[in-house]
């Protein structure tokens, strides 16, 4: 059985991997490379500048198979490229030499320009999956905000969450779920999330699912793998895994009200960020104060503009979910209460 942590392992070990051959010079022989990759590959050793294409290959003839590179630019460090891979942000040397990860942060302003590369790219992630291809459990009023959830069917803090449903429709909140069978293709979790998507009520089959019963096994076209391709992408290393309509993390499992306050403070952030992208695009371009400055006189110093609270270090706690299962074997579901949830919302996904 090959579960999605071996997938991140693969993913980990490929970039180690990576690391020490290209520092070594030795990815590959010219001779085991296709054009575009040996080009890339002499010019990396040559210490040269390459262009994105170049460095794309060097990437992909390392990285799993369904892990994708996606956008890449100029990073705001000189001679850094900021390389997406899924929904996960990387930084290359422009002479595809080495390739590294971690969080960057300017100090002037304060940011976290790593987090906010990762939070767009998950944003625009679930937007290019559609409500369509998620089970939504949608509030009967108007939607607030918007929960993403990865779950697994058998696992114990996924069915908690579950239950908590109905409190956080109350709340104008939508939970929109993702299929993320911690056990990996082929398991029996796996099957089930096939048989609740190709169910004729989805989300009534998904809230007998948590409640314990065994669905009606079928198979159709279904999202499944996609939705375990794109998580495994983000780095989720447990279920639930939500996230918050800025595309940041909550973790695990939350209680309620403290859920309900995150989505609160999350939806104000996200209303400030627009409103401040909004007023940047109103007042244009900012002067220049050398320009402004006037003949034989020294040009003025641009007022210094407020510094944004810095995103904090990630914490030591352990978030509620349920572990991915070791390599030995499947990790045992949390215990968690078996109640039915009922399937609230006037538009939840149905099968044709």
């Amino acid at each position: 059985m090959r579960g999605s942590n071996l997938r991140l392992a693969a993913l980990l070990l490929s970039l180690i991997v990576a690391g020490i051959a290209m520092a070594a010079g030795e990815a590959a022989s010219d001779t085991d490379l296709a054009p575009a990759q040996k080009g890339a590959a002499q010019a990396g050793k040559k210490g040269h500048k390459l262009n994105k294409d170049q460095i794309a290959a060097r990437l992909k003839a390392l990285l799993p198979e369904h892990f994708t590179v996606g956008d890449m630019r100029e990073s705001p460090v000189p001679g850094i490229y900021e390389v997406m891979v899924g929904a996960e942000v990387l930084y290359a040397t422009v002479d595809g030499r080495y390739l590294f990860r971690g969080s960057l942060y300017d100090l002037d302003t304060r940011r976290n320009i790593t987090g906010e590369r990762r939070r767009q790219a998950r944003i625009q992630a679930f937007e290019n999956v559609g409500i369509g291809k998620m089970i939504e459990f949608a509030p009967q009023g108007k939607t607030r905000h918007v929960l993403h959830v990865f779950t697994d069917v058998d696992c114990g803090y996924c069915r908690r969450l579950h239950q908590d449903v109905p409190r956080l429709n109350e709340a104008g909140i939508a939970v929109r779920y993702l299929f993320y069978p911690r056990a990996g293709e082929g398991s029996d979790s796996w099957s089930k999330a096939i048989s609740v998507w190709c169910a004729t009520d989805r989300r009534q089959a998904l809230t007998e699912a948590k409640a314990g019963k065994d669905p009606v096994r079928k198979t159709c076209d279904n999202p499944v793998k996609m939705h375990f391709d794109l998580g495994t992408g983000m780095g989720v290393q447990g279920t639930p895994a939500v996230y918050l309509e800025t595309g940041e993390e909550a973790g695990g499992y939350v209680p309620p009200d403290k859920l309900i306050e995150m989505v609160e403070a999350a939806g104000k952030k996200k209303s400030n960020e627009k409103a401040g992208e909004k007023a940047g695009e109103k007042a244009g371009k900012p002067a220049d104060p050398q320009a402004a400055a006037a003949p034989g006189q020294p040009p003025q110093a641009a007022p210094p503009s407020p510094a944004p609270a810095m995103d904090p270090l990630p914490s030591a706690a352990a978030p509620a979910m349920d572990p991915l299962p070791s390599a030995a074997a499947p990790a045992a579901s949390a215990a968690a209460p078996a109640a039915s949830v009922p399937p609230g919302g006037a538009s939840g996904t149905t099968s044709p």
